[in-house]
């Protein structure tokens, strides 16, 4: 306990002397100062990521697809003690909300999202992957409305939705039109709808413990396996190269201006943190038990550490003229 809440204090300090959004490279994107590449544009950014998907992501590998075996392979005190509560809080972001959802970015439509989209009776999907849109069709049905097409440029009017639900998704767009991305879901939100966005913290504890494994192999001059992040960055083990990058969390103050903004932590840790930090299945067990009771007890704390926030935003009513 003393652990979390010291480690709080640390990265929020370390959070506030940072000016700049924290970046995931890819080799291909960024030069070796750090910047984004002159020639890269939102169609290359856009092409990168529906390319990581099509060709690798939503792709049947030898037991599952691509997403999984990177990026949802978790141990099974997770699945049995930690997961299930992540799927509610999910859930009740969208408790005493009904009439038209648009899920932005759905992918292939796990468990989750389809308990979601249940709840409602019109539903929308939006997605840049062709193969998303199809898994998409597969499990909603032909009652469901299908674009294949990015969240920049929807050609979608203004305050059509009572809710939005997009996970995982914004931190894959050029992270100078990630605000244009925020805004179009709220445009085409209607007034007291909420827009429900998974997001990422650069600044989280996993995150800053991964870093000082990396510096402790660097000093001892030991090889280390890549990360699962480095596969995807780099475009490893066949693997297409995968865009993203993540703003700090004080990013999200900006849109209150049209809605009420409020961050809750959403899930501790990625499973390549889990694979490095947790390494066994009794330590597993414990961490999962400590993070629950954390971020029940202390979910402002939680949400500045966690790895994963989730973003509600909640349309303001327009002032009348």
């Amino acid at each position: 306990m003393a652990f979390l809440l010291a480690s709080c204090q640390t990265i929020t300090l370390k959070a506030t002397l940072r000016t700049a959004g924290h970046r995931v490279r890819s080799a291909a994107l960024f030069n070796e100062k750090d910047e984004p590449l002159a020639s890269e544009t939102k169609s290359d950014v856009e092409e990168t990521v529906r390319r990581f998907y099509d060709d690798y992501g939503w792709v049947q590998q030898e037991t599952e697809v691509g997403e999984t075996s990177l990026f949802r392979r978790f141990s099974a005190a997770h699945d049995s003690l930690y997961y299930p509560a992540v799927e509610r809080r999910t859930a009740s972001c969208f408790d005493n909300l009904t009439g038209k959802l648009l899920i932005a970015g759905g992918g292939d439509m796990p468990d989750g999202h389809v308990a979601i989209a249940a709840r409602f009776p019109s539903v929308t999907c939006i997605d840049i992957s062709e193969k998303a849109i199809g898994l998409a069709r597969d499990k909603l049905g032909p009652d469901g409305h299908y674009i294949t097409g990015s969240i920049l440029d929807m050609d979608i009017p203004d305050d059509q939705f009572d809710a939005v639900f997009c996970a995982h998704v914004i931190y894959h767009i050029d992270q100078s039109l990630q605000q244009k991305a925020v805004r179009q879901l709220v445009r085409v939100t209607r007034p007291g709808g909420r827009v429900v966005i998974i997001y990422r913290n650069p600044n989280s504890l996993p995150s800053e413990l991964m870093q000082l494994r990396r510096r402790a192999y660097d000093f001892l001059k030991l090889s280390r396996t890549p990360d699962n992040t480095d596969i995807a960055s780099f475009g490893m083990h066949g693997v297409p190269q995968l865009y993203d990058f993540t703003h700090p969390l004080d990013w999200w103050k900006q849109f209150c201006d049209d809605c009420n903004v409020n961050l809750r932590p959403w899930h501790i840790m990625g499973c390549d943190h889990e694979g490095h930090l947790l390494k066994s299945e009794a330590i597993a067990r414990a961490a999962y038990r400590l993070f629950s009771w954390f971020e029940n007890s202390y979910p402002d704390r939680a949400v500045r550490l966690w790895h994963y926030p989730i973003a509600i935003l909640t349309k303001k009513n327009r002032p009348q003229s």
